[in-house]
């Protein structure tokens, strides 16, 4: 997760991770800065999808 409004982590340090990390994915969100972006529902449902892995 990033969002663009964050001034604390720049968004290359997230882009390294994600390329670095197999199967890493990056969700870009805008609005929510550093730490908003932790009590967004959105942002907390696709987290816990993401967890869940893959329907079995």
């Amino acid at each position: 997760m990033h969002d663009r409004d964050d001034q604390v982590v720049d968004l290359t340090g997230a882009e390294a991770i994600t390329k670095a990390w197999p199967r890493a994915e990056l969700l870009r969100t805008e609005g929510l800065g550093h730490q908003r972006i932790l009590r967004d529902p959105e942002v907390v449902r696709q987290v816990v999808r993401f967890l869940a892995g893959p329907p079995r």
